[in-house]
């Protein structure tokens, strides 16, 4: 809760309730969004943090391919934070 903001902030993004009724009538189920959107709630929780954050991100796997973190790159001193997410920027996109 700490991480994303508090209770409530990222749990309206992250989970939705589940269409499909169940065979009660119910629809107590709640689907869960694709592990991409986790990034994207934390890339918009970083925004709210810190001065300038890089908008490119970069997903670093394993031998077999499965991602093992996301790489993000943010900035809090506001004297220097626009020269180092555009450096940042550079560095994701062309690493």
């Amino acid at each position: 809760d700490r991480v994303f903001g508090g209770r409530g902030h990222w749990e309206d993004e992250l989970y939705a309730p589940n269409p499909q009724i169940s065979l009660f009538g119910d629809s107590g189920n709640v689907l869960r969004e694709p592990q991409y959107r986790i990034a994207d709630v934390y890339m918009k929780r970083l925004k709210t943090v810190f001065e300038a954050v890089a908008p490119t991100s970069r997903i670093l796997r394993n031998s077999q391919s499965t991602p093992l973190f996301q790489l993000m790159f943010a900035a809090g001193n506001p004297r220097g934070a626009r020269i180092a997410v555009q450096i940042a920027d550079h560095i994701l996109k062309n690493w």
